[in-house]
């Protein structure tokens, strides 16, 4: 179902990515400087669809380390949460290990040794 799901929007998505970078290949200038259009700091040209999907690139890293950093609180609940049972369980095969000793001191001691007080 998951890679039919994938095959169903990634066809469609590459079909129009193709389309737009075949009609928008006539460079445009890229500026950074809003104050200078004759001399600007930093300006180069590149084709639209480059710049276009350079931007779609941009928004979708930018919002993966947006997820990434809000999902932080619950990473740091995961990870306690994994401490926290490791160490449950380390305690609880410590106390096996002294109930099965305190089983083998009471079996060898002797019948009459490990009897209760009348």
């Amino acid at each position: 179902m998951k890679k039919l799901l994938s095959w169903l929007i990634g066809v469609p998505a590459a079909v129009i990515v193709a389309g737009l970078a075949v009609a928008n290949r006539d460079p445009v200038r890229f500026s950074i400087d809003p104050f200078s259009e004759s001399d600007p700091i930093f300006a180069t040209d590149l084709p639209l669809f480059a710049l276009l999907l350079g931007a779609v690139f941009v928004g979708i890293l930018c919002g993966g380390v947006a997820s990434w950093m809000s999902q932080g609180k619950w990473r740091r609940a995961a990870r306690e949460a994994r401490n926290e049972s490791n160490r449950l369980r380390q305690e609880q095969d410590a106390l096996k290990r002294q109930a099965v000793e305190a089983q083998s001191k009471l079996l060898t001691s002797g019948p009459g040794a490990a009897a209760p007080p009348s």
